[in-house]
């Protein structure tokens, strides 16, 4: 059986590999100190850091982890590289961003690892759905381990950082939100009337969209307490459209 064409190439460039590049400028952070109380393995873990990248002098800023399920390959303007398993799959990759960049803005050293998760509407009526249950176990125990391969990493995220970072996030949001419009979208049909419309609103003019401050306010049905932008938890009435009980009733909306 004879080699496919698809893997035959005719351009010898292919063959001319760059195995040598100039590295990072600066040195790393070591004194004696560290090198006597610190494991290799964390001394080995900041050459890669540096390797990849990283500004050598911010080396020891606090470092978190960001997990996630995402899946699939976006392309910049929201087109599909590679689909994911599921709508949204790829969209977590620009949240997940917009937490890496608001961390290493305040000094902090982000990471990013991932578990991509399956969807269960796809396997309904197959074999497949028994794997649902015992996925979620399986993915628990790959996070556990990605968490423990990165011993230096014990950042926390606090209370209030979503009202902190929002507008970050809104940004983002704001940037992206408008390729709905230049995007397939096969469950379009499915959309409620009212949905439809706010979409399209929020697709004309990404001023008048909610920030992300307030993203579990959903059509005036919320929960009973939201984040004001200073970290406070505020009531909400229900129905209220993001009305607080708190003083008078201001509108708790972006």
């Amino acid at each position: 059986m004879g080699t496919p064409s698809f893997l035959e190439s005719t351009d010898p460039d292919i063959y001319v590999l760059r195995t040598r590049a100039a590295g990072p400028k600066g040195s790393l952070p070591l004194d004696a100190e560290r090198l006597r109380s610190s494991s290799s393995g964390n001394i080995f873990g900041l050459t890669q850091n540096a390797g990849m990248g990283w500004d050598p002098k911010k080396l020891l800023g606090k470092e978190f982890l960001i997990l996630s399920t995402q899946g699939g390959i976006r392309a910049p303007d929201g087109t599909p590289v590679a689909l994911g398993y599921h709508t949204g799959h790829w969209e977590v990759g620009l949240l997940m961003e917009a937490a890496a960049r608001a961390f290493s803005e305040n000094g902090a050293v982000p990471f990013a690892a991932y578990c991509s998760d399956p969807c269960d509407g796809r396997t309904n009526g197959t074999p497949g759905m028994l794997d649902s249950l015992p996925y979620r176990n399986d993915a628990a125990m790959v996070f556990r381990r990605l968490i423990r391969s990165l011993p230096t990493c014990r950042g926390e995220i606090e209370p209030g950082d979503n009202a902190r970072n929002a507008d970050r996030w809104d940004e983002l949001l704001r940037e992206a939100f408008p390729a709905i419009r230049r995007v397939s979208q096969p469950l379009w049909a499915a959309v409620n009337e009212r949905d439809k419309s706010d979409v399209l609103v929020a697709c004309a003019d990404v001023a008048r969209m909610r920030s992300c401050r307030f993203h579990h306010l959903y059509n005036g049905k919320v929960h009973s307490a939201a984040i004001r932008e200073d970290g406070m938890r505020i009531e909400i009435e229900a129905g209220s459209n993001g009305r607080s009980h708190e003083g008078k009733n201001r509108r708790a909306v972006g």
